[in-house]
């Protein structure tokens, strides 16, 4: 196919002859890679007989450090020769730099999150509380004492908390699973991998979310824990 390809100088028309991949990865996110032959490339850049960077594949048998010696002594002595595992971490780490404000933006809205979260925890559990101040007082009648009403009430905010996380942690990798799904379909390229959820971060959001709870229910437990029996039994607080 005849194609148009924009460079620094005016717009080129080229042959498209090929599609190229790095492995099994056929598109990279935000990126578009145009391979182009040595004649081409050398008419383009202006630099003809100049690379910024050659990679090399060995023949089998051939380890990695052994390589990188039998180049590096073929070349002159000013130029950088690595291994593929080496230059690909150092892709990594140039990539993390340049997007490392994206966890830390992500994490500001975590915090923000789970302060609303924690106020609205707090504002149900005391409107729970207040509506079931006779059930306290009864406790407190047959026996309880405000350590175990307290108990109960933070136990209850365990188990609320519990649930509710694991619910919400379901809800959010399904919401990844239809965001990858749809982006495509948008023109949001997207790497050919799949979603992956790391146990880590599972148990983290589900530590975190109970938690809170717990955490935002402790004061609505002491007060629950500080009815006195009698007046709670009348109704009367």
């Amino acid at each position: 196919d005849r194609l148009q390809l924009l460079t620094k100088g005016p717009t080129r028309e080229v042959t498209l002859v090929g599609l190229v991949a790095y492995g099994d990865v056929t598109s990279i996110p935000g990126t578009s890679v145009v391979a182009l032959d040595q004649a081409v490339a050398d008419d383009l850049v202006g630099t003809p007989g100049h690379f910024t960077t050659l990679e090399v594949t060995a023949e089998d048998g051939v380890r990695p450090g052994q390589l990188r010696r039998e180049v590096a002594t073929a070349l002159p002595a000013d130029l950088q020769v690595v291994t593929g595992a080496k230059a690909a971490g150092e892709s990594v780490e140039s990539v993390r730099k340049a997007v490392r404000f994206i966890p830390m933006a992500l994490m500001a809205f975590v915090a923000v999150s789970l302060f609303v979260a924690a106020f609205l925890i707090v504002n149900t559990f005391s409107m729970l509380v207040t509506q079931r101040v006779r059930e306290f007082g009864l406790l407190r009648a047959v026996g309880a004492t405000s350590r175990q009403v307290f108990a109960s009430v933070v136990a209850e905010a365990a188990v609320v908390g519990a649930a509710a996380s694991a619910v919400g942690l379901g809800l959010g990798v399904a919401a990844a699973h239809g965001l990858h799904a749809a982006l495509p379909a948008a023109g949001v390229a997207l790497p050919d991998t799949d979603v992956r959820v790391r146990g880590l971060v599972a148990v983290v959001s589900l530590v975190a979310g109970t938690l809170v709870t717990v955490l935002a229910a402790v004061v609505p437990a002491i007060r629950a824990g500080l009815v006195p029996p009698v007046v709670a039994i009348l109704g009367l607080s």
